[in-house]
């Protein structure tokens, strides 16, 4: 108990390098970036972004005019919201003052209690099943 652990269960044909073709596809289309992810500060080498002779299919090219102004704007979180500290585990969805109260999938406040496939949200609708 208390241990955490992930097994490859198809070693007869899952590879502990991987797979040769698919890793040298996603080598020639994508390159590894840093990026700021919600609730955290930039993380070294954490995205992966199409390489510049892919970008006619880029849609932060294709829609970047569109995106600036998203870009531009900060999102802060609504007053009472622990999101950020709940995705980076510093405390527990049931932790905020705001779970399971104010926040509901039906009323959310946060980013976290939005969408079906938010931490709180997913707290709050399975726990205990």
């Amino acid at each position: 108990k208390g241990e955490a652990i992930v097994e490859n269960e198809y070693t007869r044909v899952v590879k502990k390098e991987g797979n040769p073709k698919a890793l040298a596809a996603i080598n020639e289309v994508f390159k590894i970036e840093d990026m700021a992810w919600r609730g955290f500060p930039v993380i070294p080498n954490s995205a992966m972004k199409l390489k510049k002779k892919f970008e006619d299919h880029d849609a932060e090219k294709i829609f970047e005019d569109e995106l600036q102004e998203i870009n531009e704007k900060e999102f802060p979180e609504p007053e009472g919201c622990r999101c950020g500290e709940v995705l980076r585990g510093i405390i527990t969805s049931e932790e905020c003052p705001l779970f399971g109260k104010a926040c509901i999938p039906s009323h959310p406040i946060g980013p976290c209690m939005v969408s079906a496939e938010g931490s709180c949200n997913i707290e709050f609708c399975y726990k205990g099943r």
